[in-house]
């Protein structure tokens, strides 16, 4: 009966907030209280339930309940101090008791329990209408009490457990565990010390529900500091408590909206941690891992929930994998946690296994990314990067290589959605060597980027055939080099990146370095970017074999599509190029020796502009082309051809030399000798400078090539003495008026041409020689002078010998000389 009432009475004030008139009467009521608190320990003792919170009693554990959700939640926190007065009250009544009489000498405090109670009626009457009525009144009056008191306490963390963890405020825990082991009178009491942490123990049991019950209704994480601070500011736990959640939470609360702290309490260790991370940027990282994250781990008291939390937010990675805004957001956010130094050095030196995890599960989740991205890219290079400081020195020293996966693991690999099966299918381990096969994967997949492969297809791509590995090269160096052009800079980006993957992966091993080389060296033949062969030649390992079967084929081909002979821009322009770069790689192999589609492309190519310097044709009114020309194939046909469309084209020794060089070398082949090529094309020369009547031009090449001539000038001569016996019949107009100065030089050079014509036409050019001579004795008879010969009958003379010539086919030039001479 006086329980109830004083339980009622206490709700009443509590209710009503009147701290200063609760906090009296319950000071007053200590003694009930630590007597009805002995009562239900005693009852659990002998064996009965432990379902304090539906016995009723006006318990320690209940007083403080009524508190815990009476209080006005508004209540200032400094009013609080009823709680302390009244945990103190039972805690002196405690040390002044004496605990070796019975339990039940101490019941004789609950009759003063009526007197109590009158004096709090007389000082607040209204009172008296709660208690004033039949017992039974009161009893349901308690009993709603009761169970409105179970519900709520339940919801704030004030439970029945809250009075086991306190009992030693009365005796020692172990008298509920061994009552009959040791006799009661054998414990001693508490000291002053004991008692002030039990009593520090019980506040912050309170302060915590407290802060609970206030947090529901006005939810203010600053509001529930002070709350504690002010009722349990001298406990450990509430210290703890504070540093570790409430802090946390305020820091958390400055950049997000957090859930109340009941809430708080519903949510399973990975929601708690994804409400640290989920607002986690580069602005808020340091003050959310730093001052909020580590102290709420280090309060929770296992670290490794932070690893399962990354496992859960690797794998969601995955299930959203074709999402690619979502997966390079959560890169983003991977990589700004992995950045807080201060997280990589608390897991590395204090939470090995954490970091282990870290590492394995990054490391995995690189492995199956589905989508990729430039961002992705360089947030998984950052991500690895920071990886290896949560490598120990031993781990660091760990190999790691991944085997290579048979088609059944390529598709389990491909299909799993739990980064920790990756880790164990791909033998993952927390290793540097498990870092740098990734970073290396990443790597590849990021200059392999435009091929639209992604990380997975990589890692697949070293198992597969060598003409696939081959195709995807090739796409890639398509798709890398579509747009470049002859940027020389660009270009050694892109080689780069194709001989580094050659070298520094097992993606493409089963090709062969030449087979790579002349990709490279087709795809740049296919863009005509033959500006970077330079480039190229510093990564080739080609043998000149190789480079003749290519460059052979490209370089014809550049050259038959040519229109013109232009070789400053066009087909002819690329030919060209082609030819520097065959040039160039024999130099670098330290090869001497070209080959003859080189040596006749390179003539051919090489008198093109020499042939821009005549009018030449074969067809009217039809340009001549590469083509055309080389279908030709003679050399002195095309000379010829320039003599007659050109007149005084045979002045230009100098000129048509080097074009005639260049064209034999071009139709051959063979690099032509020199003095003989150039005897053959003054005997040419000679032959239209005669046909242009020429005399002065004839008669000095006559004399200069009859003049010590070498053994390769008089093998000339002889193959082609007509030509210059053309000099010595020559007739002109002066001449015939008198002049001797003709008749000598013709005279010299048929004198010379004795000496080196062959013996079947010696007769011929001696017969002409005596009729020269004789023609200048004439001339030059004194006094006694013959009439001359008349203009027309050396005319008729000439014409005579050249009919003869003409109608002796079998004599031909011997006739013809013979003829001159009669």
């Amino acid at each position: 009966m006086f329980t109830n009432q004083a339980l009622i009475i206490s709700c009443f004030l509590a209710s009503k907030g009147d701290v200063d008139l609760l906090g009296r009467a319950l000071v007053k009521l200590a003694p009930l209280i630590y007597t009805e608190t002995n009562l239900l320990l005693q009852n659990s003792v002998n064996g009965g339930d432990y379902p304090y919170d539906e016995i009723p009693s006006f318990s320690l554990y209940h007083v403080l309940g009524v508190l815990v959700c009476w209080l006005p939640k508004t209540l200032p926190a400094e009013q609080h101090s009823v709680v302390q007065q009244t945990i103190e009250a039972v805690t002196q009544y405690h040390l002044q008791n004496d605990i070796h009489k019975p339990l039940e000498a101490n019941l004789e405090s609950v009759f003063d329990v009526e007197e109590v109670l009158a004096e709090i009626v007389q000082e607040k009457p209204e009172l008296a209408t709660l208690i004033d009525v039949s017992p039974e009144s009161v009893s349901e009056r308690a009993k709603a009490v009761y169970q409105r008191l179970r519900l709520e306490c339940r919801g704030l963390q004030w439970g029945q457990n809250v009075l086991l963890d306190t009992v030693g405020l009365i005796e020692d825990n172990s008298w509920t565990l061994n009552i009959e082991e040791e006799p009661r009178t054998s414990r001693k009491p508490k000291t002053q010390t004991e008692m002030k942490a039990l009593t520090d123990s019980i506040l912050f049991a309170f302060a915590k529900s407290r802060v609970l019950a206030v947090d529901t209704a006005v939810p203010n994480i600053a509001i529930s500091q002070n709350l504690l601070q002010s009722i349990a500011g001298s406990s450990e736990s509430a210290r703890n408590w504070q540093a570790g959640l409430l802090q946390p939470l305020q820091k958390l609360s400055l950049i997000t909206t957090i859930p109340k702290l009941t809430d708080w309490d519903l949510l399973t260790d990975n929601d708690a941690i994804d409400q640290f991370l989920q607002p986690l940027n580069d602005a808020n990282a340091t003050q959310l891992v730093s001052e909020a994250l580590i102290p709420y781990l280090d309060y929770h008291g296992s670290w490794m929930v932070l690893g399962k939390w990354l496992e859960q937010f690797c794998n969601s990675s995955l299930a959203d994998g074709n999402n690619l805004a979502t997966l390079e957001q959560n890169y983003a956010k991977l990589t700004t946690l992995l950045s807080q130094s201060v997280l990589i050095d608390e897991l590395s030196n204090n939470h090995p296994d954490v970091a282990a995890e870290f590492v394995c599960l990054v490391v995995s989740q690189i492995y199956v990314c589905p989508v990729v991205s430039l961002e992705i890219f360089m947030a998984m290079k950052q991500c690895l990067a920071y990886l290896t400081g949560l490598l120990s020195s031993d781990e660091s020293s760990l190999d790691f290589t991944p085997h290579d996966l048979q088609d059944a693991q390529l598709a389990a690999l491909t299909e799993t959605k739990n980064v920790r099966d990756v880790g164990l299918l791909l033998q993952v381990k927390p290793a540097l060597g498990s870092i740098e096969s990734a970073e290396r994967l990443v790597e590849s997949a990021q200059r392999l980027y435009s091929s639209g492969l992604s990380v997975v297809d990589i890692l697949q791509l070293s198992g597969s055939s060598e003409e696939l590995q081959a195709k995807e090269l090739n796409k890639f160096l398509a798709n890398e080099t579509s747009e470049l052009h002859s940027d020389e800079r660009q270009w050694a980006a892109v080689l780069n990146s194709v001989y580094w993957l050659f070298d520094n992966t097992a993606y493409f091993r089963k090709m062969k370095r030449s087979s790579l080389d002349k990709a490279v060296l087709e795809r740049i033949m296919d863009t005509r970017s033959l500006q970077v062969a330079g480039v190229f030649l510093e990564f080739s390992q080609m043998k000149a074999s190789d480079y003749d079967l290519v460059l052979s084929q490209y370089s014809w081909g550049f050259y038959n599509k040519a229109t013109n002979l232009d070789t400053s821009i066009g087909w002819l322009k690329s030919c060209l190029e082609c030819l520097d770069l065959w040039d160039a790689a024999y130099i670098s192999l330290g090869v001497s020796t070209r080959p003859d589609d080189f040596v006749k492309l390179k003539g051919l190519v090489s008198s093109f502009p020499l042939l821009l310097r005549y009018k030449v044709y074969f067809e009217t009114g039809v340009p001549l082309t590469p083509k055309n020309l080389y279908e030709i194939h003679d050399a002195g046909k095309v000379v010829m051809k320039i003599l007659e469309l050109n007149l005084k084209a045979y002045l230009d020794l100098d000129r048509l030399e080097p074009l005639f060089f260049q064209l034999e070398m071009g139709f051959s082949g063979i690099k032509t000798d020199a003095e003989p090529a150039r005897l053959r094309l003054q005997m040419m020369c000679l032959e239209y400078a005669m046909a242009n009547q020429d005399f002065a031009f004839s008669s000095n090449l006559s004399l200069d090539l009859l003049y010590e001539p070498s053994d390769a000038a008089i093998a000339q001569i002889q193959h082609s003495w007509a030509a210059l016996f053309q000099v010595c019949k020559y007739t002109s107009e002066d001449e015939l008026s008198g002049g001797s100065a003709q008749l000598m030089v013709q005279l010299k050079v048929c004198s010379l041409l004795l000496l080196y014509v062959p013996v079947e036409f010696y007769g011929a050019v001696l017969a002409q020689w005596q009729l020269l001579e004789s023609d200048l004795a004439q001339r030059h008879d004194s006094g006694t002078q013959k009439p001359r010969e008349t203009g027309l009958s050396r005319i008729q003379r000439s014409l005579n010998s050249a009919a003869l010539e003409v109608i002796d086919g079998n004599g031909g030039l011997i006739s013809w000389a013979f003829g001159a001479s009669n």
